[in-house]
């Protein structure tokens, strides 16, 4: 009778892990459906493979699928892309970046840099004074233990 209660707890824990794996993929694409149903021109992507865009446009091709156009970059170095709708990976909420707030991160950035590079100069200086001070220590070992040897030997 107990040979069958451990076989059993770990076939009731196996099921329960399959269920739950199960309602949390179908949990995920209920999701990913409705936020791909509800995409619209306008909106900011991103996709599986990176690219950072916003929809211009969105087709259906001739064997029913849909794909949308859009449209990644600024100024004169805009590009249009046309992708299907099942590379999209999610909405971009990041924010547009402030040249201000990124010119003042960029001085932060450089002033650390240069403060990292002094510990660097003072680190590798005293690195070389305890490389110096180890090397006398070690001239200093050898002296008498040569000395003790020739009193040895005469």
């Amino acid at each position: 009778m107990t040979d069958f209660i451990l076989p059993a707890i770990l076939l009731v824990l196996l099921i329960i892990s399959a269920v739950m794996a199960f309602m949390r993929r179908n949990k995920y694409t209920q999701a990913t459906e409705k936020m791909k149903s509800e995409l619209k021109t306008g909106d900011k992507i991103k996709t599986y493979a990176g690219l950072y865009g916003e929809i211009v446009e969105i087709k259906t091709a001739n064997d029913g699928s849909k794909y949308a156009i859009i449209k990644s970059g600024e100024g004169e170095l805009v590009s249009y892309y046309s992708i299907d709708l099942e590379a999209i990976y999610g909405y971009d909420f990041k924010d547009d970046i402030d040249e201000d707030t990124d010119s003042n991160e960029a001085n932060q950035a450089s002033s650390n840099n240069q403060a990292v590079e002094t510990e660097t100069k003072k680190l590798d200086s005293t690195t070389q004074v305890n490389v110096e001070i180890k090397e006398e220590e070690s001239e200093k070992e050898d002296e008498p233990k040569n000395k003790t040897r020739k009193s040895k030997k005469s």
